[in-house]
């Protein structure tokens, strides 16, 4: 039986395609980080002292990867106060919402 042109690729071709797509997907990840992960963000000054290049992140990846000297230095773990319209709505309704128990 002769191959067909709907032969899957071999292993070393699929690797490659994978591979390439991924790098593709990540770099536009990172093109796009604004978009998609607007939680964290650095400004840079370039060398000349003119324009400012921002840096988009995402707070739970930089986390994830930053030292802890790092983290205690930028980020803030304290829960923002309930102040919203919401946060006070679930706050009147919690004393009236039945009791869940976990096993």
């Amino acid at each position: 039986m002769a191959p067909s042109a709907a032969t899957p690729p071999a292993l070393q071709e699929a690797t490659r395609n994978s591979t390439i797509t991924w790098q593709d997907d990540l770099q536009a990840l990172f093109n796009h980080a604004k978009d998609r992960f607007a939680d964290v963000v650095w400004e840079l000054q370039g060398d000349d002292g003119k324009g400012v290049e921002e840096v988009w992140g995402h707070k739970a990846v930089v986390y994830a990867r930053a030292p802890p000297s790092f983290q205690a230095r930028y980020f803030s773990f304290k829960p923002p106060p309930p102040t919203t319209p919401f946060h006070i709505l679930l706050l009147q309704l919690a004393p009236s919402l039945p009791s869940l128990r976990f096993r």
